[in-house]
């Protein structure tokens, strides 16, 4: 295997968690011997650490139609490809796919793309999902995060679909530290998160439990409004927006539980790592929770918008410890599925061995 470029197509390297996964890759996959570069279509910002061997192209023009973008886009990763020449393209949000599909069509290099979102519960409407499905059949291979998302899709896209879950790496010495009278939860601030019934139920719990504080770490669109229903609940400060933080995982080992609302999720970073963590987690039912949690064994799963189920589920895990145990233990004991090593293998091995389709 002599060609050892591979090209990872983001829409930027920002605080979110497929931009995590893509640096983790990246990194390990920096270490195996390959020569990485990342294109960043919709925005330069760095926030993880990336290997300093990376090279980083900005292609983003933010004050551009998306159209004279798209064709710029195809444009840019065309003649960046006829001076790496690289053996595969992997983009890490499936519009990337499409554009990577078009501008690597009639070379050899392939095409992979991958899933980070519920199919059906995306804001990419039907005509989008119906050009994502004719473009995807025509790539080399779809990663997905669960068999839920693969289901989602035809079977000309499952069939090239390949489940690999998103490696967790958290430091195993945080688990020692000292637990704080916190509730704690982690991701971007939209709406889709649910964060109003975050905080309503919190205010449940804290009828009961008032030494707790809950602390909720992100940034998003939806920050001035959580603001709001959180002054409206007389819980400000009790309940604190703590914007992004390189080290959330420090404090969320602090948390004696994590909690995750959602409507819906791809394979959320946050709850695994508080699982990985031994923090004892809740999360919302949405499809594919099973795939991570083991409701009662590992962790409690609590229907979506069930305000007073998630004041009961924090309330039973800080009354009982031997439940709390239970979970963190369980949770500690699923980190091998998780590995890193394990998961950079897994795609290593898809992008030397994914059938060569035509693009």
């Amino acid at each position: 295997m002599d060609n050892r470029e591979l090209l990872f197509v983001v829409g930027s390297m920002g605080s979110g968690g497929a931009e995590r996964v893509a640096s983790i890759i990246a990194n390990h996959l920096v270490k195996r011997g390959w020569r990485i570069s990342i294109a960043m279509l919709l925005d330069g910002t760095i926030y993880y650490e990336l290997d300093p061997a990376i090279a980083l192209y900005d292609f983003s023009r933010p004050n551009k139609k998306y159209l004279l973008n798209v064709l710029h886009w195809v444009s840019s990763l065309r003649k960046l490809n006829k001076k790496k020449n690289f053996r595969a393209s992997l983009a890490f949000f499936l519009k990337g796919g499409l554009i990577s599909r078009y501008a690597f069509r009639g070379t050899a290099t392939r095409v992979i793309a991958r899933e980070s979102e519920d199919p059906r519960h995306s804001r990419r409407g039907r005509v989008m999902m119906r050009v994502l499905d004719h473009n995807l059949a025509k790539i080399d291979a779809v990663v997905f995060q669960s068999e839920y998302q693969k289901n989602c899709y035809p079977k000309a896209v499952s069939d090239k679909g390949k489940v690999i879950l998103n490696p967790v790496v958290v430091p195993t010495l945080h688990r020692q530290c000292k637990k704080e009278n916190l509730i704690v939860s982690v991701g971007r601030l939209i709406d889709g998160k649910r964060y109003d019934v975050l905080v309503e139920a919190f205010a449940l719990f804290s009828l009961t439990h008032p030494s707790f504080t809950l602390k909720i770490f992100g940034e998003g669109s939806a920050r001035d409004a959580i603001a709001k229903h959180i002054a409206s609940l007389g819980l400000s400060d009790k309940a604190l927006l703590m914007g992004n933080s390189k080290d959330v995982l420090l404090e969320m080992s602090k948390a004696q539980v994590f909690v995750l609302t959602s409507d819906a999720e791809g394979q959320p970073n946050a709850l695994i790592e508080a699982m990985l963590l031994g923090v004892p987690s809740i999360s919302s039912r949405w499809n594919g929770v099973d795939d991570i949690i083991s409701d009662g064994i590992d962790g409690l799963i609590v229907d979506k918008g069930d305000i007073a189920g998630f004041a009961v589920a924090m309330s039973l895990i800080i009354d009982d410890s031997s439940l709390s145990r239970k979970l963190s233990q369980n949770a500690i004991a699923k980190q091998s599925a998780f590995s890193i090593e394990k998961i950079v293998e897994e795609w290593e091995t898809l992008i030397i061995g994914a059938d060569d389709h035509g693009k």
